[in-house]
């Protein structure tokens, strides 16, 4: 009797030990379900470090690599181009994305899953992306002269030289109050003969407010007939840079020259009504036999400026 309520026992604490396990792996398993739940993706994450114009510095600030990039302007591609393919976590890229005839433009780049909204409001010409021995994709529409891409210490520039004659390269993209930058050089100074200088609020390749440097002077022309302001006394040497600034505001122009292209000093400020918009920004010389180099051309937006 006694061994037959032993075993009895035996069996009991058995089912219990069987009950036991159940729980155990059951506990177990719920736990690594909600383990997996609690672990996150790795994110992917663009942060817009800084915009010049139309170069926009992405940071990658997730935990993936982005690469794969797409811009959009509503459901449209827009061309751009980065210096790296692929961006690291931590680590950063310059897009340079090209305008589409607009100056301002609200943009979403995309990338490995990650969005990011920018607000272009310019354009920044360096003539790097093209090739010296022929700019593929170039953008600025040319007529006369023999426009051509230099390079020096491996610097892109774009120049302009030939017999006396109207030359203009222009690219089509609306502008209205803007800030704009060109940077120059003459290989002899001051021009003798000639002019050069470049072309807001153009509405075709031979109107708008023409901002001309001749010989000694700095003038505003509309249309390049009509003289609407001028500076005389300038004192440009040979090879070395310069950067003339305009800030159009209303009917307002302002014109600015710097040596370092940090410090300018005002040259004009008039009042003309003719164009208050364009379609057209762009070079413009008549280089009578002399070499101009043009670098680092910029167009903004001065909607924000209290200029």
């Amino acid at each position: 009797m006694k061994y037959f309520q032993h075993l009895l026992t035996l069996a009991k604490v058995s089912k219990g030990m069987i009950k036991m396990k159940k729980v155990i792996i059951l506990l177990l398993i719920l736990s690594m379900v909600l383990g997996l739940g609690c672990l996150k993706s790795p994110s992917a994450k663009i942060n817009i470090d800084s915009i010049d114009g139309n170069k926009v510095t992405l940071r990658n600030t997730g935990e993936v690599v982005l690469k794969d990039f797409n811009v959009l302007l509503g459901e449209k591609n827009i061309d751009f181009e980065i210096n790296s393919s692929e961006i690291a976590p931590n680590n950063s890229a310059i897009m340079t994305v090209f305008p589409d005839k607009v100056l301002s433009q609200n943009l979403i780049i995309e990338s490995s899953g990650a969005k990011a909204e920018v607000v272009l409001k310019g354009i920044h010409e360096d003539f790097e992306r093209y090739d010296i021995d022929g700019p593929a994709g170039f953008p600025w529409v040319r007529s006369n002269g023999e426009w051509r891409i230099g390079n020096e210490n491996g610097n892109n520039y774009y120049q302009i030289s030939g017999p006396p004659m109207w030359a203009t390269s222009l690219m089509e993209i609306e502008n209205n109050d803007s800030i704009s930058i060109v940077k120059f050089r003459l290989n002899k100074a001051p021009q003798e003969a000639g002019w050069f200088g470049y072309i807001i609020r153009g509405s075709d390749s031979g109107n708008g407010y023409w901002i001309i440097i001749q010989h000694i002077s700095l003038v505003i022309r509309v249309d390049n007939n009509e003289t609407i302001s001028s500076y005389s006394g300038l004192d440009i040497k040979p090879n070395n840079w310069y950067w003339i600034k305009t800030i159009a505001k209303g009917d307002r122009l302002k014109v600015y020259l710097s040596d370092d292209g940090s410090n300018y000093k005002q040259l004009i400020d008039t009042i003309n009504k003719k164009y208050d918009k364009g379609k057209f920004f762009g070079l413009a010389a008549d280089p009578s036999g002399y070499i101009i180099d043009f670098d680092e051309l910029k167009l903004m937006s001065s909607d924000d400026q209290n200029n």
